[in-house]
């Protein structure tokens, strides 16, 4: 997963595109 997301779940899950 990436650091870059609007969700908390982005920072494991990777970026909500």
């Amino acid at each position: 997963g990436g650091e870059t997301g609007s969700d908390a779940k982005a920072m494991w899950f990777g970026p909500r595109l």
